[in-house]
């Protein structure tokens, strides 16, 4: 099982500075991705059976194996918005240079590799008797894994199947 995500926010204001206006921006690029490598459950159930029909509840705990990588991306840029030249420059006075328009880009970055994490599991399901030796199954079971490098895993599962008893 893996999953992955990507986020671009941008927004983009205006300052006054020193008698000049700029238009800045900011972009905030997000991404993430894990990937559920192994994993294994030792659970509890609890039922009651009525003939051949046995519905149950059960609750356990889980141990996987999971990759995951996380990163954020900022990139902030600015410049001055032109004026009229009329309006900037005093008559006989040398014009005033623009200043270095700021910006940058800065990336943080985190990754892990076969950390192994713990969870839960809940759920119920049925068991019904065809015969003395066959039965079919359903069930729906919620698991909650851990949240490695902050990335949420959590999954929801409908099974169905057939069992022999011997």
């Amino acid at each position: 099982m893996d999953g992955a995500f990507n986020d671009l926010e941008s927004r983009g204001y205006f300052i006054g500075a020193n008698g000049s206006t700029w238009a800045s921006r900011f972009n905030v690029l997000s991404s993430g991705n894990a990937r559920l490598n192994d994993t294994g459950e030792l659970r509890a159930r609890l039922g009651w059976a009525f003939g051949g029909f046995l519905p149950y509840a059960f609750i356990g705990a889980t141990l996987s194996q999971v990759d995951s990588a996380r990163s954020v991306n900022v990139s902030y840029c600015a410049g001055i918005i032109p004026a009229n030249p009329a309006n900037c420059v005093l008559q006989g006075a040398p014009p005033v240079p623009a200043p270095t328009p700021p910006g940058g880009n800065y990336t943080l970055s985190e990754q892990s590799s076969g950390k192994w994490i713990t969870g839960f599991g809940v759920g119920v399901g049925s068991d019904y008797a065809l015969t003395q030796n066959l039965f079919l199954r359903g069930e729906l079971e919620y698991v909650q894994n851990g949240s490695p490098s902050g990335i949420k895993l959590n999954t929801t599962s409908l099974r169905v199947g057939a069992g022999l008893k011997f």
